[in-house]
């Protein structure tokens, strides 16, 4: 990102170089929610809906509750994907739907 100054003011110099770095230190990372995990949200979102559809094929497939698919990441999501991850030895059981998470289910139903 390019930054132009216009003022000749010492301290506008200083405060824009604050919030370039500001903003460049508040973008997502790899291992936060940058790599595509699920997190809480009130609103809609087509890969959850499909996460949580395919996650459904598989609690019905292994004898547990299935969940309502209405695309949004909460706390049934949440506690669903932790019975999926339980499930397999190569998963943390922390019910995030993260990257290896989102590969296993998608393998299986995908």
């Amino acid at each position: 990102t390019r930054l132009r100054l216009v003022s000749s003011c010492p301290s506008t110099y200083l405060i824009k170089a604050f919030l370039v770095v500001a903003v460049h230190l508040a973008m997502p990372r790899a291992g936060q929610n940058g790599d595509n995990t699920f997190v809480n949200s009130n609103s809609y979102s087509g890969n959850v809906f499909r996460f949580q559809s395919d996650l459904n094929k598989w609690l019905e497939a292994n004898g547990h509750n299935t969940i309502a698919p209405d695309g949004k990441w909460g706390s049934n999501s949440s506690a669903a994907t932790k019975i999926f991850q339980q499930a397999f030895s190569d998963l943390d059981a922390d019910g995030k739907a993260g990257p290896k998470t989102k590969e296993k289910l998608f393998n299986l139903y995908g």
